[in-house]
């Protein structure tokens, strides 16, 4: 057998492709047979003397990447090239050879490395995917706002699938409507239309569909006969897409959006990291929901809704920090919660409390806590006052009208703030005055501190350990009684008198104050009311009240009211303030003088007489100002070198021991008071 048939014999039956073509007009001079067979070439008339790159690349010019001008007799030039029409990978091997006729020829020896390729491609797409899917992941854990963490994703998600949309759906609660909630675009693309934005469901039924059946949704028009009713080409004819890959975002098993990538032009064929995304954005939210309602559950009471108490001590110290300009705060709560709960149960008791809540929530907004069983507190930042009044007045009026609860409400508005706290604690004093009636009117015991005290107090009064002593108050320069001051006493049990020192500074304290100054002032009215029958010549009584008492939500109509009742006018009173000036200045306070004055009060302030001396001036009812100017008053005239001090000072009236100390209702009226029908000697 010859050497060349051996040759022959070797070069048919590698599995590398051989061929010889001429260097300078590119013919073929020959192929192996493995090289034939990948081209489908039978014969060798079939390529001999045909262009290379006619045959073995399907063109009709020479390829731009032809390594003929590089090759030499001495060494092969290697490299690696795809080829189009075989589909494959090669990597070629070529050198210049030149024949015994002088002709140059190229010797291409090219083994076929497409599987290495392929391999190779794979693993580089996984590590790509795997980097992706890394980021993605870091991208969620990343951000605190689920929105923006979702709104990055989308960008890498559409960048790895080369698509010009990646777009996260939501499902409508009523399951009507997919809506766009966060979109990316790639560069050039236009924003998409509202009706885009809010797609029926009905176009993405085949869409839900498929996603249900087989967790993902891939279509495309490549992959569809032209003028097919194939229901995927009308699904993408409808949302106006060439091709579109999704997958389901999930709660708790059930789909609740879409997540997106239309018109992909890379990976298409591999979901893999649009559903590995779509878990870990569901497992997120879903982690993120529950450290919500966990924080929700720290801060937010779940019977009400309000806020708790940790917010609001929360809030407290941020007004601390960051003062606002002005502040109105509101007190209020909910009367008789234990004996609904005693007598219908703690399921109704939660029903009034709900309800308590939401009158409150209704009228100031955010700021409003539930600190306690029954007690509430609306924080009304940065409010104008006048405003902050006209709904805490909306607010009494809508109590007043329920029927089934019963609240006690204080409040109090500043623009000088300088305490939130301050503020809140006045807010909860003027809350407890009105709780004072409430205990008052009461029919039910309260088994609580507070209404225990209060209820005694009542007993007290209402079993007569109270009573009223007069100090005649005197004209300095006649002598004579013109009136006298209302002054109580406390029997204890063994009957001996009690002095205001021993008890007052206690029901101050506790808030019961406003108890003992309503007595004294019925009391008052009673007895005025008996002296007019008896034809008693009239003299104002001076009557103290609290300034606690005098914060009690609507005071002045409270006392004109009592006034009414006993038949008494009102300038028949001078209600002594002997504390006002000793607390800061309060709207409240100036408020409720001016109008006490408007409704026909005298009015007794607190002033500094000579050598620090206790005195007072007293006011006129409104409009009787020119009739009766300012009197001054000097108490605790002990003796009559004093009273020839006070007289030069300029002192109207005085009262002391003097004149008297105070004596009973009935040894005043014999000692001073005289009957109309018979004048003074």
């Amino acid at each position: 057998m010859k050497k060349d048939t051996y040759e022959k014999i070797i070069l048919d039956e590698t599995e590398n492709v051989v061929y010889l073509s001429e260097i300078d007009t590119y013919r073929l001079l020959y192929m192996n047979r493995y090289c034939m067979e990948l081209l489908g070439i039978r014969q060798e008339e079939d390529y001999v003397g045909r262009p290379c790159y006619e045959i073995l690349q399907g063109r009709t010019a020479p390829c731009e990447f032809c390594t003929n001008s590089v090759l030499n007799e001495h060494s092969f030039y290697t490299w690696k090239q795809y080829s189009e029409p075989l589909n494959r990978w090669f990597i070629r091997k070529d050198k210049k050879i030149v024949l015994p006729d002088g002709r140059a020829v190229r010797l291409e020896i090219a083994s076929d490395n497409t599987e290495d390729e392929n391999n190779q491609s794979r693993l580089s797409r996984r590590l790509n995917k795997e980097e992706t899917l890394l980021r993605c992941v870091q991208t969620l854990s990343g951000h605190e706002n689920i929105q923006a963490a979702i709104s990055e994703l989308l960008k890498i998600i559409g960048e790895f699938y080369g698509g010009d949309r990646a777009c996260a759906f939501e499902l409508s609660p009523d399951g009507t409507l997919c809506n766009s909630i966060c979109e990316w675009r790639m560069s050039g693309v236009h924003k998409k239309s509202r009706e885009q934005e809010q797609i029926p469901v009905e176009k993405l039924s085949l869409c839900l569909d498929t996603i249900r059946k087989k967790g993902y949704f891939s279509a495309s028009r490549r992959d569809i006969p032209e003028g097919s009713s194939d229901p995927a080409a009308q699904t993408l004819d409808g949302l106006q897409l060439d091709s579109l890959i999704a997958v389901p975002l999930t709660e708790n098993g059930v789909i609740t959006g879409l997540l997106g990538v239309s018109n992909p032009t890379a990976e298409a064929d591999d979901l893999t990291l649009l559903t590995s995304v779509s878990y870990f954005i569901d497992n997120e939210v879903q982690k993120r929901k529950m450290t919500a309602r966990l924080e929700r559950m720290s801060y937010v009471d779940l019977l009400t809704g309000l806020f708790n108490r940790n917010k609001y001590m929360e809030y407290l110290h941020l007004l601390e920090e960051h003062p606002p300009a002005s502040l109105g705060i509101v007190y209020m709560d909910l009367n008789g919660l234990k004996i609904a709960n005693d007598t219908y149960g703690h399921k109704y008791g939660d029903h009034l409390i709900k309800k308590a809540a939401d009158m409150l929530a209704h009228y100031f907004q955010p700021y409003v806590f539930r600190i306690g069983g029954d007690e509430f507190v609306a924080v009304c930042p940065d409010i104008v006052q006048d405003t902050f009044d006209g709904q805490v007045e909306e607010l009494r009026k809508a109590a007043s009208l329920d029927t089934q609860i019963n609240v006690s409400i204080g409040s109090v508005w500043s623009d000088a703030l300088s305490d939130p706290s301050a503020l809140i604690t006045e807010a909860d004093s003027r809350m407890y005055l009105e709780k004072q009636s409430y205990y008052k009117q009461s029919i039910h015991g309260e088994y609580n501190h507070s209404s225990s005290l209060s209820h005694q107090v009542l007993k007290d009064i209402s079993d007569g350990r109270f009573l009223i002593h007069l100090q005649p108050k005197v004209e300095l320069s006649t002598g004579k009684v013109i009136g006298a001051e209302a002054l109580v006493r406390r029997k204890d049990i063994t009957g001996s008198l009690l002095m205001p020192g021993k008890f007052i500074p206690l029901y101050e304290s506790e808030g019961l104050i406003r108890h003992i100054d309503f007595f004294v002032l019925e009391s008052v009215c009673q007895m005025l009311r008996l002296w007019d029958a008896h034809r008693k010549i009239p003299v104002r009584i001076t009557v103290n009240l609290s300034c606690r008492t005098l914060l009690e939500h609507d005071i002045v109509r409270k006392t004109h009211s009592l006034c009414t009742s006993y038949g008494i006018a009102p300038d028949r009173l001078c209600l002594k303030l002997s504390d006002i000036t000793e607390r800061a200045p309060d709207h409240t306070l100036t408020a409720a003088l001016k109008q006490f004055r408007q409704a026909g009060f005298y009015i007794s302030v607190s002033q500094e007489g000579p050598s620090g001396s206790r005195s007072f001036v007293e006011l006129a009812p409104a409009g009787q100002e020119d009739a009766t100017p300012p009197v001054s008053t000097a108490g605790e005239i002990e003796n009559s070198e004093q009273l020839d001090r006070l007289g030069e000072a300029g002192f109207q009236y005085g009262q002391g021991y003097y004149y008297s100390s105070p004596v009973t209702v009935e040894e005043f009226e014999e000692r001073f008071l005289y009957s109309s029908d018979n004048s003074q000697n």
